[in-house]
Formats: structure tokens, sequence, C-alpha cells
């Protein structure tokens, strides 16, 4: 009896130790950057499309071949309903395209119309400040640049 009053204060001593002890280790996630660049939305024609390309720079600091650095992302809207000069219109579709590994030097293409036209956003999603985006609205009837479509880049954080 004495042995079993013994170990179960031992045990119960190295269980309360136990949960005394201190770890100064600390786990800490790698924060990775994220960079967007946004068209916003744009009004297509029937027979426009916005070109969307993005180069990496030849110079690139990082340039694993393993990581998916962007991702381009195509939103269209709903007509807006307008009310008192203030317009609003819904997201009716968006989809992503899969992720694209780009090697110094090397660029990508993304394409928005001619069959989808009305209002569209075009997105660049990447994890590498090492990618410049270009967006122009193309007319296909008379193979000409409307316009350069401005876009904004911004970094977040997951």
């Amino acid at each position: 009896m004495k042995r079993i009053i013994i170990l179960s204060i031992a045990l119960t001593l190295s269980f309360a130790m136990l949960l005394l002890i201190e770890s100064d280790s600390t786990v800490q996630a790698q924060q990775s950057q994220k960079f967007v660049s946004d068209t916003g939305i744009l009004s297509l024609g029937s027979t426009q499309s916005l070109i969307i390309t993005v180069v990496r720079s030849a110079q690139s600091e990082d340039s694993r071949p393993d990581i998916p650095l962007l991702q381009f992302r195509r939103m269209t809207y709903e007509e807006p309903v307008c009310n008192a000069g203030v317009c609003k219109q819904g997201v009716a579709s968006a989809t992503n395209s899969n992720p694209i590994q780009l090697m110094p030097g090397e660029s990508a293409t993304f394409r928005i119309g001619p069959d989808i036209h009305g209002n569209v956003r075009g997105m660049v999603l990447s994890n590498s400040r090492d990618v410049k985006v270009n967006s122009i609205v193309f007319d296909t009837s008379t193979m000409r640049v409307v316009s350069i479509a401005g876009t904004t880049t911004t970094m977040y954080w997951p």
C-alpha cells in the first residue's frame, strides 16, 4: 500500500513539474508577402478584349523554379442597378487560373474577351515583387489598342 501511495505522489509531482516547465522556443510561421495587381472594373464592348501581360524580371532575386509565382483572376459583374445616380453591381462570376511558374525573363498573357463583354475585372496575384504587369483593351475588329488599362498593385498578407 505504501508503494502505491509513493508511486501516486511521484506521478502527481512529475505531472505538476511538466505543467510548470515553460518552453522558450516558439513556432513562427514564415510570413510570405503577396502582391495583387488589379485593373478595376472595365466595360468591354462585344469586339473588345482585356489583355493582361506579366513579365518577370531577368535579374530576379528569387530564381527557384518550384515556387508558383503568379495566378490570374477574372471577374465579371452583373448589370448595374442604379438609384438616384448611384449604381450597384455584384459579381456574376469569378475564375482563377492555375498557378503559373515564371522563370527570370519569362512572361505570361491572359485574355478576357471578346466572347465575354460587359463589366469585367482582371487581377494578377503573385508572391514576387519581380513581376511587372501591363493591361490593354484591344479591339479585335479594328485590330487596334483602345486603351492602356492602369493597374494598381497592392501588397497584402494572408
